[in-house]
């Protein structure tokens, strides 16, 4: 998928996958800048539940806003791509985090 276009958003590498849905790192051609964008795995496509939880997903994110997650852009579906736009911020992942052993209280908190 990389340097392939979904709408509005240039692919420009693979962050990760599961098999649920792949992560990519993405332009937004319009606006200019970096996003993140979550595609449903297309052997899902066609599991009603599993779609209505992505964009239910995408509905509670969307009503967050915090410092610590990410702004949902958009939710839609092109060329048979299920896909959540979101904001692009830099830094590791809590996985990343807890990956040699649990966080100290403080930088739980801060988190």
């Amino acid at each position: 998928m990389v340097n392939r276009v979904i709408s509005h958003y240039r692919i420009l590498e693979k962050i990760s996958e599961t098999t649920k849905n792949s992560v990519y790192l993405a332009e937004d051609i319009n606006l200019g800048r970096k996003v993140i964008l979550k595609v449903l795995s297309q052997q899902l496509l066609d599991d009603h539940e599993a779609k209505e939880r992505f964009f239910r997903e995408a509905r509670s994110a969307s009503r967050i806003n915090h410092p610590n997650v990410a702004t949902i852009y958009e939710i839609d579906e092109v060329d048979r791509r299920v896909f959540i736009s979101m904001e692009y911020l830099k830094g590791k992942t809590i996985a990343e985090k807890v990956r040699n052993g649990p966080l100290k209280l403080p930088e739980l908190i801060s988190i």
